[in-house]
């Protein structure tokens, strides 16, 4: 039962991590559209120029949704460990019933 619950909260964790990552990863795009909007238009940069720059912007968002990823998986490792641990037991008190 505590292995049950444990590992709803792992999952629960981890997909908070999972949000927060596509998140960042959306943001990335619209970040490096904005940007590129605004070299063009406010800074006059050429377009190979401002498709430059604005990638770095886009990184900046990738770098954190990498972070966030790192998280995800580490917290799911953590809940199918508790889900092991749960079918574990399961199999340890079935045998020990059919021992009886």
């Amino acid at each position: 039962y505590v292995y049950t619950k444990l590992e709803r909260a792992a999952w629960h964790i981890a997909g908070w991590y999972k949000k927060k990552a596509k998140y960042h990863e959306g943001m990335a795009e619209i970040v490096q559209g904005q940007e590129y909007k605004r070299l063009r238009e406010e800074e006059g940069k050429t377009s190979a120029d401002a498709q430059y720059y604005s990638r770095i912007e886009k990184g900046e968002q990738l770098k954190m949704a990498g972070g966030y990823e790192g998280d995800f998986v580490t917290w799911k490792g953590i809940a199918q460990t508790y889900e092991r641990a749960a079918n574990a037991i399961k199999d340890m008190l079935k045998a020990i019933s059919t021992e009886e």
